[in-house]
C-alpha cells in the first residue's frame, strides 16, 4: 500500500513533466520524485517495513539456491542493501532528486550556494528511474503475496 501511494505520487510527477517547459517546472517535477522516495529510504518507518517485507519475499521466493548453508541469507542481505541500504537505488534516486530539486541550495563540502537548472531529460530521468524502482518492489512483493 505504501508503495502504491508513492507510485501515485510519481504518476502525478509524470503528468507534471508532460506540461513542464521551464527549468523551474522541471525542478518541481524532480522535487516530487524526492518527496516520493524520501519516505521509503531505510531508517524511516515505511522504509524499514518495506525492507522487512522484501527480505521475507526474497527468502520465500527462494531467489537463490543455497549450495552452502547460510548463502541465501547473505544474498538476501546483499540485495536488500543494494535496493534500500546506504548505497542503494533508493538513496541514489533521492540524492539525484535532492541535488536538482527545489530545495537544493548548497553542496555539503564545501558548502556553496547554487540554483539547479535542470532540463526536461533530467526530470524525465528522475521520474522514470523512481517509477521503475517502485514497480520492481511492488512486483516482488505481489509475487510473494500470491504464493503465501
Amino acid at each position: 500500500r505504501i508503495l502504491v501511494d508513492k507510485q501515485r505520487m510519481l504518476y502525478e510527477a509524470l503528468n507534471k513533466l508532460y506540461r513542464a517547459r521551464t527549468a523551474s517546472e522541471y525542478r518541481d517535477v524532480i522535487s516530487e520524485v524526492r518527496r516520493a522516495i524520501e519516505g521509503i529510504v531505510l531508517g524511516t518507518s515505511a522504509g524499514n517495513k518495506i525492507a522487512s517485507a522484501l527480505e521475507k519475499a526474497f527468502k520465500g521466493l527462494n531467489i537463490a539456491y543455497e549450495t552452502e548453508a547460510g548463502a541465501l541469507d547473505e544474498v538476501v542481505n546483499e540485495l536488500k542493501e543494494v535496493i534500500l541500504g546506504m548505497k542503494s537505488f533508493t538513496n541514489a534516486i533521492y540524492g539525484y532528486a535532492s541535488s536538482l530539486g527545489i530545495h537544493a541550495t548548497e553542496i555539503e563540502k564545501p558548502k556553496k550556494l547554487y540554483e539547479p537548472r535542470p532540463y526536461r531529460h533530467d526530470a524525465e530521468f528522475a521520474v522514470l528511474q523512481a517509477m521503475l524502482f517502485l514497480n520492481y518492489l511492488i512486483r516482488v512483493l505481489k509475487h510473494y503475496a500470491s504464493r503465501v
